[in-house]
């Protein structure tokens, strides 16, 4: 048995952010994960949800790199799940933008996030 050949084309960056994501079908689902690693293409989440192969997410990524130095980012990304795999969730972009946002705005973001029983897990999983 050789090496396996990484398939991928796109670099994956190994990267903890924390991400918000809701559902857009049918049945409204939402709520707060942490990144694992991201790419131009996509990303890999650990969640505790249940989220189906096939399924299309809105994701929301603060970013930790201000842009100018002085302003804040959100990765704002429409994709499907492509991959569910023990408690990970692969996300493939089908498209992709960087906006602004406030201070205060990234502020409210993390309480909202902190009191997510679904990060909570993640943290004592990670400690």
């Amino acid at each position: 048995m050789g090496l396996q050949r990484e398939r991928r084309w796109r670099i994956r960056f190994p990267i903890a952010l924390e991400v918000r994501y809701r559902s857009t079908g049918k049945q409204p689902l939402s709520g707060c994960a942490q990144t694992v690693n991201i790419s131009s293409r996509g990303l890999l989440m650990a969640t505790g949800e249940e989220l189906l192969p096939g399924t299309c997410l809105k994701l929301f990524v603060d970013w930790p790199i201000r842009l100018d130095g002085t302003c804040f980012l959100t990765l704002h990304a429409g994709g499907k799940v492509v991959r569910v795999q023990s408690g990970e969730v692969a996300v493939q972009f089908s498209q992709y933008e960087w906006r602004t946002r406030s201070a205060a705005a990234t502020r409210d973001r993390r309480i909202a996030c902190d009191r997510a029983p679904v990060f909570e897990e993640q943290r004592q999983i990670s400690a």
